[in-house]
């Protein structure tokens, strides 16, 4: 799963097996280490759950967890449907723009980039 903050807006891309994973009930987890221990450790996750009235976010104890509307998330694993998204909020709890997408492979290999469990691009040359 890749995460990307920009400001007050956050994109998670899923790979096939991670979209597959949560369209089957299980949590998406990664985490990022800054250092030793888990007070250096930012993790995030992205979790189907029953009461979730919308796509919502939390952040607690270096945890980043997006929760979806489990059918909802059953939906978008199992059409053509690339994202889903969540605008941000103002006061009184403020919280960031969501947006959770399939992750296409690369239209160009890029070093450092692992393609094998993406989605196929859809600007992709056909061939």
């Amino acid at each position: 799963m890749k995460l990307r903050i920009l400001n007050n807006s956050v994109r998670l891309r899923l790979t096939r097996s991670e979209v597959a994973s949560a369209a089957a009930g299980d949590p998406i987890e990664a985490a990022c280490q800054f250092g030793p221990g888990e007070q250096h450790t930012l993790k995030y996750r992205v979790m189907g759950h029953p009461d979730a009235d919308g796509i919502e976010a939390s952040f607690e104890a270096g945890v980043v967890t997006v929760a979806v509307p489990r059918d909802r998330l059953l939906r978008w694993a199992t059409s053509d449907a690339i994202g889903m998204r969540r605008e941000a909020r103002g006061a009184p709890s403020p919280s960031p723009s969501l947006l959770i997408e399939k992750d296409f492979a690369c239209l160009k290999p890029r070093e450092g980039e692992e393609d094998s469990d993406t989605f196929p691009n859809p600007g992709a040359a056909p061939g």
